[in-house]
């Protein structure tokens, strides 16, 4: 986790990287020519200084925020510069890597913006014609305005997905985005995407060969020498991830959220996110973790959320979501941690939300893969034959990156790296290779869209019984007015009105 920025506005470059001081708190450092300015925020996750930005024996620039999981290298800034300077574009294919990266090519006029695979690191871009800024906190734009033309997409879907932004002529990199601009053409963009070359499968399952291929990925990205904290909920995913790391020598402890139930809430019953923290705890003793608790009250998510938004200046509407990993992030880093794991993007991955029951349905599936060929930043042409498949693809780039975002965001307040360790490159492109049948395959004693069979069967040894027979899904958000329509209305509205003011 670090953050990055780079403006030709020369006089507000020093300003706008400060503002990312808490994603960066080990170092900031700059760079500039006649064109840009840069300025790069440190968090010494690998302990070398790798101070940035970085210039390579060709003369060009590199600003990265995230880690390189292929490489054995201390500084692995200079094995990304090296591996882009040889190979280019299909260095990134074929590595497995989280991040965001700014390549700037002074001799060829050009800037190359580029995010993973899944937009599990942020980046966006901002040119309103005067001036072409980026950064990977929208906090570090000066001079924003919010766009009345986005409130309605956010107020329909409570978050911004693919390359949209609530700020007038600001947009996001999308997962996988590679936007090359060229600096003496107005910054004119040509837009390309890691997936684009990349075609779904529908293989047969090897059990075996999944088991091993979990838990490779899982400890490549676990792998450092830091403090770490677990974010654990009594679900399937992090679970999983808890008991391949029993036994690593990887320091980690576990951090979970319970809520004091004093008000009723109006959707979902409260005995089921109580079961949720209890689940999590008894997980942890079991697995031999060091246990920290935090609890939410009712009445502090709006405080909360408010506070997330003036740090992050990322609308995301959804206080029960945003309050706990606020308390989480908060209690790890008071404990230590720089680096934090999680179970992010099972779901997506392993079919596990109630809504997923459509997917039986091909027509289903079609309408919703058309619909995704309409947006101008979805890479469609990984689309292969198995249309549940594609369908789990779709949710892979939009609601698993939003959830994703949201946690690096949290994460980077406190100045601590987030890893997704079910969402390596290689291990997600294997998963997509497996038969979408094969994946939903349901059974009647589990809710419907929620058996999970690749994590519950297949992984099931690596799963404590009070967790693998668990037959109710609840997701990891705070108890009250969950998905109630009138105050996520509400919530939508404070936000927008809040972002406009922070825009002043």
């Amino acid at each position: 986790m670090c953050g990055f920025t780079g403006t030709t506005n020369h006089p507000l470059a020093r300003l706008m990287i400060k503002k990312q001081e808490h994603r960066g708190p080990d170092a900031l450092d700059f760079w500039s020519d006649e064109t840009f300015s840069f300025g790069h925020a440190l968090l010494d996750i690998s302990q070398e200084r790798q101070l940035q930005p970085y210039k390579t024996e060709r003369g060009n620039i590199i600003l990265f925020n995230g880690e390189m999981y292929d490489t054995n290298n201390p500084n692995d800034t200079v094995w990304l510069a090296k591996g882009l300077e040889i190979y280019g574009f299909k260095f990134l294919e074929n590595t497995d890597w989280h991040g965001s990266i700014a390549w700037y090519k002074p001799k060829e006029h050009k800037l190359v913006l580029i995010r993973d695979h899944f937009g599990a690191k942020p980046l966006w871009w901002r040119n309103d014609g005067e001036h072409f800024e980026f950064a990977t906190s929208l906090k570090s734009f000066i001079h924003k305005e919010v766009d009345s033309n986005m409130i309605q997409s956010y107020n329909r879907n409570g978050q911004l997905f693919g390359d949209e932004s609530i700020y007038k002529h600001t947009h996001k990199v999308e997962a996988g985005g590679w936007l090359e601009f060229k600096t003496d053409e107005n910054f004119k963009m040509r837009r390309k995407n890691l997936w684009k070359w990349y075609d779904i499968g529908s293989e047969k399952l090897d059990t075996a060969e999944f088991r091993h291929k979990v838990k490779e990925s899982v400890k490549k990205v676990a792998k450092n020498k830091n403090k770490t904290g677990l974010f654990l909920s009594g679900g399937l995913d992090s679970s999983c991830v808890a008991s391949i790391l029993k036994d690593s020598e990887v320091d980690i402890e576990v951090f979970t959220c319970g809520y004091n139930m004093k008000d009723k809430g109006h959707h979902w019953q409260h005995e089921g996110f109580n079961y949720e923290h209890a689940m999590a705890i008894k997980t942890a003793k079991e697995l031999g973790y060091k246990v920290h608790t935090t609890f939410l009250d009712r009445d502090d998510r709006f405080n909360y959320g408010k506070m997330w938004l003036a740090d992050t200046h990322y609308p995301w509407a959804d206080h029960n979501r945003q309050a706990p990993r606020y308390l989480l992030a908060k209690l790890a880093a008071d404990s230590g941690c720089k680096v934090i794991l999680t179970g992010d993007s099972g779901d997506e991955l392993f079919t596990g939300y109630l809504h997923h029951k459509p997917r039986l349905d091909e027509g289903y599936c079609r309408k919703m893969m058309k619909q995704y060929e309409s947006f101008r930043w979805f890479p469609y042409q990984a689309f292969g034959g198995d249309y549940m498949n594609n369908t789990f693809f779709c949710d892979l780039l939009s609601t698993s990156e939003q959830n994703i975002l949201a946690t690096d965001q949290t994460c980077g307040m406190f100045g601590m790296e987030s890893r997704i360790p079910l969402l390596t490159q290689s291990f997600a492109k294997y998963v997509l290779s497996i038969m979408g049948k094969v994946k939903f395959r349901q059974q009647e004693k589990y809710e419907f869209g929620t058996n999970k069979f690749l994590m519950r069967e297949v992984m099931g040894e690596y799963l404590p019984e009070h967790v693998r027979l668990r037959n109710k899904k609840v997701g990891w958000s705070s108890p009250w007015d969950n998905n109630h329509p009138q105050l996520s209305a509400k919530w939508k509205m404070y936000d927008v009105h809040f972002i406009k003011q922070l825009s002043r």
